[in-house]
């Protein structure tokens, strides 16, 4: 589960198995749009996972689990899994591998000219159409546009 609780992001694959940000780093992101990535490698939480805020790698907290889960088990849930965390996703992109870094940029740029978002992403960063990227499971998209 994605989340955001207590002025952090919680990115959750189960009981005691979380990735957080720091302590008050999403607190400026409350009540406007932003563009969440997170990459998720094999092995321990706090080593193998990424969370970007709207174009910065944020680094993950001291407070993240160091076990290693196993994600084939795993349902994915955005917003919370118990607790309503108030968020409205616009689009969810996944993939089947870890993008590198030039290509988390370019759906970066993608995403934020699409919204309108001021975000970290370059002008060079080129934007591409997620689905022209090898190993796009699925993309969900709103069916109605959201209010602004």
């Amino acid at each position: 589960a994605i989340e955001s609780v207590g002025g952090r992001l919680y990115w959750a694959t189960g009981w005691d198995e979380d990735a957080l940000t720091p302590e008050g780093s999403f607190n400026t992101h409350f009540d406007r749009p932003a563009l969440i990535c997170v990459q998720r490698r094999p092995g321990p939480i706090n080593r193998t996972t990424s969370i970007w805020l709207d174009g910065k790698e944020l680094p993950v907290a001291e407070k993240s689990s160091s076990r290693t889960p196993d994600i084939t088990k795993t349902p994915f849930r955005i917003g919370g899994a118990f607790l309503s965390s108030g968020m409205i996703v616009g689009e969810v992109l996944l993939y089947d591998r870890a993008l590198p870094e030039n290509q988390i940029n370019s759906i970066g740029s993608y995403l934020a000219d699409k919204f309108s978002l001021q975000t970290a992403y370059s002008s060079t960063d080129r934007p591409v159409n997620p689905d022209r990227l090898e190993g796009l499971c699925a993309w969900f998209k709103p069916t109605v546009s959201p209010e602004r």
